[in-house]
């Protein structure tokens, strides 16, 4: 087994799952704490927390995308400051989209003209007509 240096005790110890950076008592001790947490938060009446919405789910995907897009070499990292910006020739510091729909279709943009570019293009949310019976 793999040990590690465990981020509460300190201790080199086993450690809990594969990505773990804690050893198993101290996993086992957090676990515990959140659920008594999250029991004391539902008797005081103080909501779960909130789910993504539509817009931010839509936006992490399309985050994600060039993410992963970056790690395997299919867009360059903005990092060394090689790239400019397409707007202004500055050099680039992020990705814009455009429609998150389309994840990769990005520009590369510094953060002044990333903010004057404004939001982008978000899909409308599918809503399932219902059926109608035949007459």
């Amino acid at each position: 087994m793999v040990t590690i240096t465990c981020a509460d005790c300190g201790q080199q110890r086993e450690r809990c799952s594969r990505q773990a950076k804690r050893c198993l008592p101290c996993c086992d001790k957090r676990q515990r704490m959140q659920t008594k947490q999250s029991i004391a938060r539902r008797k005081a009446g103080i909501p779960p927390r909130q789910l993504m919405t539509h817009d931010q789910r839509w936006q992490s995907f399309a985050m994600r995308a060039v993410m992963f897009a970056k790690s395997v070499g299919a867009l360059p990292d903005l990092d060394k400051g090689n790239i400019e910006c397409v707007d202004c020739d500055a050099a680039a510091e992020c990705y814009d989209h455009r429609d998150y729909a389309r994840p990769l279709d990005v520009s590369p943009v510094c953060m002044g003209c990333n903010a004057r570019r404004g939001s982008a293009c978000i899909p409308e949310p599918y809503i399932e007509q219902p059926k109608r019976k035949a007459a």
